[in-house]
């Protein structure tokens, strides 16, 4: 009788040992999975926006309330095309140049504010993969 209360005693201490051991192990796995996951994710996905990604819905935003939008803007949603993004980036990207020759994307370009230029800038120029 004392041997089989000494193994019921042993066996729940293994147990006992055995789910602490597993419990620890699973949230090892969470822990590093949810590392991957954060790392894994695109710029404004999984971890939070960057500053760059940040940037990039921003621009857009803007670009779709001022510049393309359905009515009352220069452009249209449909007229959008990587030549057009082309041109107002060029006409950002020289706006404060000595050298600059007139482009009809001047106008669009001063409906933006300050703090909105480069925004819309990086926007385009990512979305339509646009060089220097």
């Amino acid at each position: 009788m004392l041997v089989s209360k000494v193994n019921k005693k042993g066996n729940m201490n293994t147990h006992k040992s055995l789910r602490r051991a597993l419990t620890l192990f699973a949230a090892m796995v969470v822990a590093i999975s949810a590392h991957f996951v954060v790392a894994s994710g695109s710029a404004g996905g999984g971890g939070g926006a960057s500053k760059f990604g940040e940037m990039y819905t921003q621009g857009k935003a803007v670009f779709f309330q001022k510049i393309a939008c359905d009515k009352g803007c220069p452009l249209t949603r449909k007229e959008v095309t990587s030549e057009k993004a082309k041109e107002i980036v060029s006409a950002i990207r020289s706006r404060d140049s000595l050298s600059k020759s007139k482009s009809e994307m001047d106008k669009v370009v001063s409906l933006l504010e300050e703090s909105e230029v480069d925004k819309v800038e990086h926007y385009l120029a990512r979305r339509f993969n646009i060089k220097d």
